[in-house]
């Protein structure tokens, strides 16, 4: 069974895409270069009239939502987020587990923004929170992960308060379950360790989706020569097809690992064996890169 090209691509570089929302500004000389300016112009311009679009549906509250108190609770490195209102609303969200080393943004900087809004603005909040507060200074997940955590106990809360799921504060439920994926991290291992340790988490969670490491980028070691295992990736990727089957959905990050290059060729070596998307091909700041890997991986 052939996967769909176009398809495959339009998952694979979702969160690189992401990344070039951002102002044309940022792109400055090298968008020039390439000559794609008018290009990056239309497009961008219709990107920003898209992020001017409300997201949360407003209409449904009446009345201001303050929030009175926003709580970080933890028990050994679990963490909950709850918050509260004067009217005695409350929500609850699950914290990741890198607050242990995140509590101080939440605490000092995202904390004291909350308090006294009126969760009907979220939109405007989170606005304000990346584009003019912190984001420059705490850029990425050391901001987002915080945040998000906050965003979702808001997002909860709201949705008590509306009698709606959080899908319907933002939009309409199409999917009523979500597919989950089993993500494992055992890139430093051999192949046959790796290989051993994916099947392992498979079959604890009886999961129908798992999300592989390929390519050889890993935060865990503190060896700065650490280039792993030439040839593992290209071994894996047919391994764990044969191994599970065409009813197993496999995904594959390489983190950013792969060179534009590189990118290309593994990942139409992912979409030969139907994998069903390729998360971070290339770093994810590197705009002109993102672009080059989609168009190399969309020609036929």
């Amino acid at each position: 069974m052939k996967s769909n090209r176009r398809k495959f691509i339009s998952i694979a570089v979702a969160g690189g895409l992401a990344a070039i929302t951002l102002p044309l500004s940022y792109y400055g000389s090298e968008a020039k270069s390439n000559g794609s300016l008018k290009d990056l112009k239309s497009r961008y311009a219709k990107l920003d009239e898209i992020l001017k679009q409300p997201v949360l549906k407003k209409e449904l509250f009446v009345t201001p939502i303050i929030i009175e108190t926003v709580e970080l609770l933890r028990f050994e490195n679990s963490y909950l987020c709850r918050v509260r209102t004067k009217d005695g609303a409350e929500g609850i969200s699950v914290g990741h587990s890198e607050l242990s080393t995140l509590f101080p943004i939440f605490l000092k900087k995202l904390q004291p923004f909350f308090i006294g809004q009126d969760a009907r603005e979220l939109d405007l909040i989170l606005e304000k929170i990346y584009i003019f507060n912190f984001n420059f200074r705490l850029n990425g997940i050391t901001l987002g992960l915080p945040l998000a955590t906050i965003e979702f106990a808001i997002l909860d809360m709201l949705g008590h308060i509306a009698d709606k799921s959080t899908g319907q504060l933002i939009g309409e439920i199409h999917n009523p379950e979500v597919a989950i994926y089993v993500a494992t991290e055992f890139r430093e291992k051999t192949l046959e360790e790796h290989f051993d340790l994916i099947k392992k988490a498979a079959s604890e969670y009886d999961a129908h989706a798992l999300k592989v490491k390929v390519g050889y980028q890993y935060a865990g070691t503190k060896d700065i020569h650490y280039h792993g295992l030439p040839g593992k990736t290209e071994k894996l990727i047919p391994l764990l097809r044969q191994a599970f089957g065409d009813n197993m959905f496999l995904y594959a990050d390489s983190n950013g690992y792969y060179s534009v290059d590189e990118a290309i060729r593994i990942g139409k070596m992912l979409e030969e064996y139907r994998y069903s998307y390729f998360e971070e091909p290339v770093m994810y700041d590197h705009f002109e890169d993102i672009i080059t890997n989609l168009k190399g991986l969309i020609q036929p």
